[in-house]
């Protein structure tokens, strides 16, 4: 696989495979890129106004901790996942969603899905640079109702320079390959049909609103 974005490479999603086991026990340890791990999932929860029964399409669902939530507050989920052993993992807290095994990176993958309300994603888009993290969206969007929302949560800053003086800080801890957003740089980097709003939390991760033609309200002030 190559390294230009077009796919996760071989050694990264044998990663996955073997990280499985150990993911939440890094969760867990809230530091770099984890720190606010909890309030972006209870945020993407939130800004996705979940009413009962809507279907949510779940981007890189690893061990079910966003899918766990999601089904709590009322939605049907389809977890993707392209980690057969995350899959296991989840399959013990989030039975009842729906598990597809697919690289969300490939041409197609969402072709065959039914129509969704809203699409969510944590912790898995800076595994792709900004161009790929596009095509992955775009790809979810397919699925998406007209009136529908996509709530993401990753890792990201307030700012470039926020971003810059991160990297100087956590150093070895920062993973080169990965792409993390500055808030100002995301917003309105999915494209023209998309309103779009970033709320920072704590020192690197945010969480990401789109919705299509309608002002997106912010799903919180920046947070330090």
């Amino acid at each position: 696989m190559t390294r230009d974005g077009a796919t996760l490479p071989r050694s990264r999603a044998e990663l996955f495979e073997r990280w499985a086991a150990g993911y939440e026990r890094s969760v867990a340890a809230r530091s770099f890129p984890f720190g606010a791990h909890d309030r972006v999932l209870t945020t993407i929860v939130e800004s996705l106004a979940i009413e009962p029964g809507m279907r949510i399409l779940e981007l890189g669902a690893g061990t079910g901790l966003l899918t766990e939530q999601l089904l709590a507050a009322g939605a049907r989920v389809i977890a993707v996942d392209q980690s057969p052993a995350m899959h296991e993992q989840a399959c013990r807290r989030a039975l009842s969603a729906t598990r597809v095994v697919a690289d969300v990176t490939q041409p197609g993958w969402a072709s065959a899905l039914p129509p969704v309300d809203r699409v969510a994603a944590a912790f898995l888009l800076h595994e792709f640079p900004l161009a790929v993290q596009r095509l992955v969206v775009e790809a979810a969007a397919e699925r998406l109702s007209s009136s529908g929302r996509i709530v993401l949560g990753d890792v990201g800053f307030e700012s470039a320079e926020a971003r810059a003086l991160s990297r100087q800080r956590w150093g070895a801890a920062w993973d080169p390959t990965e792409h993390y957003w500055a808030g100002p740089e995301v917003c309105g980097a999915f494209g023209g049909n998309w309103s779009s709003s970033y709320a920072q939390l704590g020192e690197h991760n945010g969480v990401l609103t789109l919705q299509r033609g309608a002002s997106t309200p912010q799903p919180g002030e920046p947070r330090s």
